[in-house]
């Protein structure tokens, strides 16, 4: 959906600029949820690193949702 700026301009944003923010924004989520599991293993004396593991893996699934809602809909029919 072309916003109000690019409606009366006429300029539309490139695909790559739009998705190179996807990018930068997985990878901020990504360092975002490693780092706080980091944080709770330190603070805590288990052996395992179950809340790095579980930060990261999280923040992954996080990340994977925000990519496939970024994506454009498909409306055309394969009919």
């Amino acid at each position: 959906m072309a916003t109000e700026k690019e409606k009366t301009s006429g300029y539309k944003t490139p695909d790559y600029i739009r998705f190179i923010g996807v990018a930068f924004q997985m990878m901020a989520i990504i360092a975002l949820g490693t780092w706080i599991g980091y944080y709770f293993d330190q603070n805590n004396s288990w052996n395992f690193p179950v809340w790095l593991l579980t930060g990261c893996l999280l923040s992954i699934g996080v990340a994977f949702y925000q990519l496939f809602k970024s994506l454009p809909k498909d409306n055309s029919s394969s009919k």
